[in-house]
């Protein structure tokens, strides 16, 4: 497969060239094509002879591409799509949200994309991402060039679906067509479909007369005197139906005059020129309809539906396409189209693709994995395994059951009759006739070694080489033997072309040769699919994003085969010991993984190799050993002899070969920026993070390593500094743009209220949230009371977990629901789907119309899904309170899309902000409509804007004014690097926060939206959440409210009546803070809160600086 993406720009009028990047890697409810056919509009050739249309010039360089058909290289999880699936592709990408789509002209939509238009990538491409919307399925018996035509007839049906009426006549009438280009004679062709008897064709070409001839028209006229000659062999006034595909001077004027009375002309073609000037009398005494066309709107698959169906339709596109040239030649292709070389019609561009042609197949191995990749050839239609090679394998690393997978395999050649070799040390006489295609290594070395090499490249032209890549760069079998952990593998023809990736789950705890049979046998059952992906060149590349990410942890990605980790690896002190024995076993087991990197207090680096890990329970006797142990710093030399050192870790003493002298006393520290303590967490998506148990009673460990200092105490790392609960910096640029927009605002003459920048703000916070949906609303409360009421909940019940801000219950109070609350789940302080089952059992069917689902600090809870089942089975809308959630994202579900509707808040301290607005999002049309009524006082919002109609009594104001949209559609702009670096802040606070007494709350996967830090309390700091908040204030650090530090069952306004009882929510509300989390924090303003919370459990000296002092020791 391809690691490469070549993409053609235009550079400069008339000069394309073709530029290499990254294969892109698609975003979440997007798939990779592999493009098979691209095919050359007219309007690319106005770019590339004019650089724009008319006056309207490009910006260069210019994307370029608009009409592909291609296969699914990476369906990324979107539901209904897989990999190797054949598909035509829409080229816009409307927001569902916007004016013209609710009109339901989605390719008027200007707050949509274009491929090949502005910054969207075109198709004259290797690979192109595109949203599974804009997907249409090929049928399996309509050739993919052909899929790539329907592009250019969906415009033509566009335009006949707007011409509908004047169809009706031009079936027993007379139809001409200026132009028969692919355009024009994709008209010809449908004109023909829906039964118009008699079709004219003019065309200044020759040959194009001639095709349209052999397609069915009537007649095929040259460019001058065409309206007399046509009058003449009608014997009538003209045509009741013209459509100019030409779009020049010369024919609009000719299609006025060729055109009957009360006729319609449909102008398809994009002129060259701004002004296409026309004689309006002759338009005004016939009365004639003039009809504008762009692009397609929604008839794609329509048109792929009649490929499918029609022989006839079929054929005539063949037709037209008269040419397919390479990618590498489009510069020769746009040439040739523009000066019209050699009959061009339809030019289609197809990337070149390597395709191996693969019959006679051989292997090398000698494993039990071996034996199944000669099963799986057998059985492999149109293969014929005719070499089997068994390698040596050296006794000391002997793999188990080699003698009798060395012998199985010779039974199997013997009873197949495939050539059998004993030996890879030389090559027989003879071998080298068996006319091998491909030869598969499926050894288990990360690395060929000579013989391999020698065998390969003498006896077949290609080959598979099959090896292990596995998450953690420290040790080639760590993330196996870890258990439950991904692991890959990757397989390379002729050494510099990538086959296959994908990922293997281990079960368990094992061994390195069961990681490494886990890893062969799965590599085994994908071997059909590798044959297939070398003879088609359709590769599953769902996995290349990891890959390559992977790739970029390597320190040398030299040392080793691409894919494989380099000779050298990494370890932390913070590791638990069980991880640090399997990186001792590990180092043993490949010999290949050297020494590992630290660094001295000095700066200077030091080698060294993990020979033995003492857990720390197994001396818990050795009041002297364990005194030493408690006393040290993690990655503190406790003890040296000779090349040999003890260090102490997180839970164990480490026995070390070192390269270099160490000192007693030194503290060695992990060299790594790859994630936490230089895992690289790429590859498979999550970081591993160790929790630290407490040893022994009074004897335990802080995952934090601070620096040491002299004695009576370690002092915390970080500066003394003021941190405030919170603080908002806007850009320079940012605050210039919101001036400029401003001054637009006030200076346009626009209302100043629900225009322009609110419709952007809206379709930009659709897009970011990946809602068809958006409304804006003046607070966050207001879009939450608004969706109450569009879903029902007057007069029933809603079901509220009571840890949440006050503003829930009011919206939904307002909306005239029944308050009910629900108990949440202790891990993410989110509704726990069994109390939620409880709350509906006992409550009637139907009575329930709502279940709001809190995104307490920006977390998605895990258990949305069965959330989700409970109200959808019991009638019950499901409602996200996402004030905190803007762009959370779990399993692919984005926040905002999960339930019916969601209510977003920009509060200041939100994690965007508007000053002061809300937005309500859903993926239903109809609710939409409701809401957009309820938010504007009920009016009827279909009705004439002259004439305002109260339909709904239940609504309000919820307006917002153009300065607040402007803001909003600024800061959305802005918001996913600002979330990034709020994630990045959070994982810090959860890597530098002592476990034993702190857990930060974190999504478990995807991605939060990081609003708040919220730290449970547990152990010996439970229950005095004050007196931290008030330790934390005298040192200058100010948390932020808690979320929330009181339930709302339990606030004044709903005390009375029967008392209610929420353990869990009560308990988390009263034990957990929330440091300051912001993206204007600084790692040294973390670092800080994080040392201040720490020296909070250990004790504070006579002055305000936090200390960290050494652990007593209580022995029994």
């Amino acid at each position: 497969m391809r690691t490469a993406n070549r993409l053609a720009i235009l550079q400069d009028v008339r000069r394309l060239a073709l530029v290499e990047e990254e294969i892109p890697t698609p975003a979440d409810g997007e798939v990779l094509v592999r493009i098979t056919h691209a095919g050359l509009c007219g309007s690319d050739l106005h770019y590339f002879r004019h650089g724009g249309l008319g006056s309207f010039k490009t910006p260069m360089p210019m994307y370029m591409g608009h009409e592909p058909a291609g296969v699914i290289a990476d369906a990324n999880k979107c539901p209904g799509w897989a990999v190797g699936d054949r598909v035509a592709v829409v080229p816009n990408c409307p927001y569902l949200g916007s004016k013209m789509s609710m009109k339901g002209k989605q390719h008027l939509c200007e707050c949509g994309t274009f491929m090949g238009a502005g910054k969207t990538r075109g198709c004259f491409a290797d690979f192109v991402c595109v949203s599974a919307v804009q997907l249409v399925r090929v049928p399996s018996h309509v050739p993919l060039e052909l899929a790539m035509m329907t592009e250019p007839l969906s415009v033509a049906m566009h335009s006949l679906k707007l011409s509908q009426t004047a169809i009706l006549d031009a079936v027993d009438g007379d139809v001409c067509i200026f132009g028969a280009g692919a355009i024009g004679l994709c008209h010809l062709l449908l004109l023909k479909h829906v039964g118009a008897r008699s079709v004219h064709i003019v065309e200044p070409l020759e040959r194009r007369r001639e095709v349209a001839l052999r397609l069915g028209a009537s007649s095929a006229l040259p460019s001058e005197g065409c309206a007399a000659g046509l009058k003449a062999r009608l014997g009538k006034s003209g045509c009741e139906l013209v459509f100019d595909c030409a779009g020049t001077e010369q024919s609009f004027q000719a299609a006025l005059q060729v055109a009957s009375s009360a006729a319609l002309v449909v102008l398809v073609g994009i002129p060259e020129v701004d002004h296409l000037p026309y004689n309006p009398h002759v338009a005004r005494t016939k009365e004639l309809t003039i009809l504008n066309v762009r692009r397609a709107n929604q008839t794609l698959a329509t048109c792929l539906e009649l490929l499918s169906t029609s022989a006839q339709l079929r054929e005539g596109c063949l037709t037209m396409l008269t040419h397919q040239m390479p990618l590498s030649s489009i510069q020769s292709a746009f040439e040739m189209a523009s000066s019209y070389q050699d009959g061009a019609i339809k030019i289609a561009l197809f990337p070149e693709v390597k395709r191996h042609s693969l019959k006679r197949v051989g292997l090398i191995g000698g494993t039990a994995h071996s034996v199944e990749y000669f099963r799986q050839l057998q059985a492999t239609h149109g293969i014929e395994l005719v070499l089997v090679a068994v390698d040596e394998i050296d006794s000391a690393v002997k793999w188990p059951h080699v003698d009798e997978n060395r012998k199985k395999l010779s039974d199997l050649c013997s009873e197949q009759k495939v050539r059998h070799l004993d030996s890879l040390t030389e090559i027989p006489t003879g071998v080298e006739e068996l006319g091998l295609d491909l030869l598969i290594d499926a050894g288990c070395h990360l690395q060929v070694d000579a013989p391999r090499a020698i065998l390969s490249e003498a006896l077949a032209p290609h080959g598979i080489r099959v090896t292990t890549a596995l998450a953690l760069p420290c040790a080639s079998m760590a993330c196996a033997l870890l258990g439950g952990g991904p692991v890959g593998i990757t397989s390379f023809i002729n050494e510099d072309t990538l086959v296959d990736i994908c990922e293997v789950q281990t079960e368990s705890a094992c061994s390195g040769w069961e990681a490494i049979e886990t890893l062969s046998a799965a590599a085994a059952r994908r071997l059909p699919g590798w044959i297939q992906a070398l003879q088609t060149g359709d590769y599953d590349m769902s996995m290349l994003g990891v890959w390559r990410s992977s790739r970029r942890c390597w320190k040398k990605p030299g040392a080793a085969a691409p894919g494989v980790h380099p000779n050298e690896g990494w370890v932390s002190w913070h590791w638990r010991s069980s991880f640090l024995q399997r990186f001792a076993r590990s180092q043993q087991l490949e010999p290949h993984a050297q020494a590992t990197r630290l660094c001295r207090e000095d700066g200077q680096e030091v080698r060294f190799t993990v020979l033995q890990v003492h857990p720390v329970d197994t001396f818990l006797t050795a009041r002297d050993r364990l005194q030493r142990f408690a006393s040290a710093l993690p990655g503190e030399v406790l003890c040296v002899d000779g090349d040999c050192a003890w260090v102490r870790g997180a839970d164990a003493e480490i026995q070390c070969q070192l390269s270099d002298k160490l000192r007693k006393g030194e503290v060695l520290r992990s060299i790594g920026d790859r994630g936490a303590h230089g895992i690289p967490i790429t590859f498979s998506g999550e970081l591993w993070l160790p929790s630290l148990p407490t040893i022994t009673d009074g004897v335990s460990v802080s995952r934090t390593p601070p620096e040491r200092h002299a004695e009576g105490g370690v002092e915390a790392r970080s500066t003394p500094r003021n941190v405030p609960m919170f603080r908002l910096d806007f850009e320079s640029d940012f605050v210039d743009a919101f001036a400029a927009g401003a001054r637009d605002i006030l200076c346009s003459g626009r209302p100043l209220s629900e225009n322009v920048f609110t419709r952007k703000f809206e379709a930009a916070f659709s897009k970011l949230v990946h809602a068809p949906f958006a409304l804006a609303t003046t607070s966050g409360t207001v879009a939450l009371d608004i969706a109450m009421r569009a879903v029902g909940v007057a007069g029933k019940v809603a079901v509220i977990p009571s840890n949440t801000f006050f503003a829930t219950q009011v919206a939904a109070s307002n909306a005239g629901a029944v308050l009910e609350w629900v108990e949440i789940e202790p891990e993410y302080m989110q509704v726990c789907p069994r109390s939620l089952e409880a709350v509906f059992k006992r409550h009637a069917p139907g009575s329930i119309a709502a279940v709001v689902l809190v995104h307490i600090a920006g977390i998605i809870s895990p258990h949305f899904r069965r959330i989700r089942e409970l109200c959808a089975a019991n009638g019950a809308a499901l409602v996200e309170d996402a004030a905190h959630a803007h762009t959370a994202v779990s399993d692919t579900e984005h926040a905002g899309t999960i339930g019916d509707v969601a209510a977003f808040s920009f509060f200041p301290t939100k994690v965007m902000t508007a000053g002061e607005a809300g937005m309500v999002t859903t993926k239903n049309e109809a609710l939409f409509k409701r809401m957009q009524s309820i938010k504007e006082f009920g009016k009827d919002i279909e009705g004439p804007k002259s004439r305002l109609v109260q339909v709904r009594k239940d609504a309000t104001n919820g307006r917002i004014s153009e300065f607040t949209g402007l803001l909003g559609f600024l800061e959305c702009g802005r918001v996913t690097a600002r979330v990034a670096r709020r994630n990045a802040l959070l994982r810090r606070f959860a890597q530098r926060l002592d476990v034993r007494c702190y857990r930060v709350l974190l999504q478990p996967t995807g991605a939060s939206a990081a609003y708040k830090c919220v730290v449970f309390l547990l152990d010996k700091v439970h229950g005095r959440r004050e007196e931290l908040r008030s330790f934390a204030q005298e040192r200058g650090v100010s948390f932020t409210g808690e979320v929330y530090f009181r339930p709302v069952h339990r606030m004044p306004a709903y005390e009375s009546g029967e008392a209610i009882h929420l353990p869990i929510t009560e308990d988390l509300c009263e034990n957990h803070v929330c440091p300051p989390l912001y993206p204007e924090l600084s790692d040294e303003d973390v670092d800080y809160v994080c040392d201040v919370m720490n020296a909070f459990l250990h004790g504070v000296r006579a002055d305000s600086e936090p200390v960290l002092k050494k652990p007593k020791i209580h022995l029994q």
